[in-house]
């Protein structure tokens, strides 16, 4: 019988948690984090050195996981991303057996071609966190960077669209971009065929073991060898010394922003809860795990 890989995909908002979920599946007998696949097969197409190595702690031409992928990193360039992933699937099905992989590219588009490629052999993983330590986190995040430089990008790429966003206040939009994206992936995944679980980032951390357990049973838990092989995610996360575990950020509870997190939180309040609270059971009814 031929080998094929079996996919389980983050589905989520950037600063949402997706590292530390697809890091500590990878802690699971049989499942393998890859970390942003999308993101690593793009530095894979680049000419020269790796600027990282793998968390496994080898570089990637001889990473167990991504070596054979980097020994072909020379085709990658001149393909499209579905094209990539299809090389991928092709190459890691063969090299890897009986194992589920964890692909935290977080976007509806990349979710998109991987399922072009390999249905019905994805689930996907709706990962939520409140929205009030979202905006805290994205906010910080954002003053850390050079907002003038960014503007002037925005402004190059979609000039009316970048100047009347500029004109509105950074918590708004991102409140909106919140709103507006979990309510899409929802409804993507909710309409459509692949197998699917919902779980709140506090309601993950709460149940730890038992949630990454029925996280990998969605996707078909496998029996080899498991493990953490991430060339590209969240560096803050994978490099720092705080322990891996699922822990909650309760920063934005002390957060100089609280009196505006609180006010942003108002007119989602519902939304937020039954999103952001869920444990992962339970969410969405029917869903099935996978099979090759």
């Amino acid at each position: 019988m031929e080998t094929v890989a079996r996919y389980l995909y983050i589905l989520s908002l950037e600063r949402s948690g997706s590292t530390p979920l697809a890091w500590n599946l990878g802690t699971l007998p049989g499942v393998i984090a890859l970390g942003e696949v999308e993101r690593t097969l793009a530095l894979l197409a680049r000419p020269g050195e790796m600027p990282r190595p793998c968390t496994c702690g080898a570089d990637a031409h001889d990473c167990p996981v991504w070596a054979p992928v980097a020994a072909r990193r020379g085709e990658l360039a001149g393909l499209s991303m579905v094209e990539r992933y299809r090389l991928l699937d092709a190459v890691l099905g063969q090299h890897l057996g009986d194992t589920l992989l964890v692909d935290a590219s977080k976007s509806l588009e990349i979710l998109r071609a991987l399922e072009s490629v390999a249905a019905p052999r994805v689930a996907a993983v709706h990962l939520v966190k409140d929205v009030r330590s979202y905006l805290d986190s994205t906010l910080g995040r954002m003053a850390t960077m050079d907002g003038e430089r960014l503007w002037a990008e925005q402004i190059a790429a979609h000039p009316l669209r970048a100047r009347l966003r500029r004109a509105v206040p950074q918590s708004l939009i991102y409140l909106a971009r919140w709103t507006r994206r979990n309510r899409e992936m929802e409804q993507v995944l909710a309409t459509g065929a692949m197998p699917w679980m919902r779980v709140g980032y506090d309601a993950l951390c709460d149940e730890g073991e038992a949630a990454l357990a029925r996280l990998a049973a969605l996707g078909g838990d496998g029996n080899g060898p498991g493990g953490q092989h991430i060339l590209f995610g969240s560096f803050g996360y994978l490099h720092s010394d705080r322990p891996k575990g699922l822990q909650r950020d309760l920063r934005w509870q002390a957060s100089p922003r609280r009196r505006l997190l609180d006010l942003a939180h108002l007119p989602v309040a519902g939304l937020n809860r039954r999103l952001s609270r869920e444990a992962v059971h339970g969410v969405a009814p029917g869903a099935r795990s996978i099979t090759t």
